[in-house]
């Protein structure tokens, strides 16, 4: 795309990065959260075109950084630990041992007091 316009060599290697960056986009699924990872920028002077847009996307990608950081906090704090896992495993048995052992006291008790 950048070959067909007639750009300076600092132009067309913005150029270049744009058209990588919206290849990469392109390529990511909504199905997790990548983390970004972005090709070195050319350096450009305040005059250049793609001066704007630039300093518009670096914007964009701290907020996407920020949020990047949040939903990864989010995720491993929604992680169970071994001790949840253990208690999600045994809490039926444990569960059953305790009722067994209140129907045992409670007819224990009725026995009992029918004996006396």
């Amino acid at each position: 795309m950048c070959k067909e316009f007639e750009l300076t060599a600092q132009e067309r290697l913005a150029c270049d990065w744009f058209t990588s960056m919206s290849e990469y986009f392109d390529s990511l699924t909504l199905t997790d959260t990548p983390e970004l990872k972005l090709a070195p920028f050319p350096d450009l002077e305040k005059n250049d075109w793609g001066y704007q847009d630039y300093e518009q996307f670096k914007g964009l990608y701290a907020y996407y950084s920020d949020e990047y950081e949040r939903v990864t906090q989010v995720k491993e704090a929604t992680v169970k630990s071994p001790f949840e896992v253990a208690l999600w495993y045994f809490s039926p048995f444990l569960l059953c041992l305790s009722l067994a052992v209140r129907f045992t006291k409670v007819t224990g008790e009725v026995i009992l007091e029918k004996r006396k």
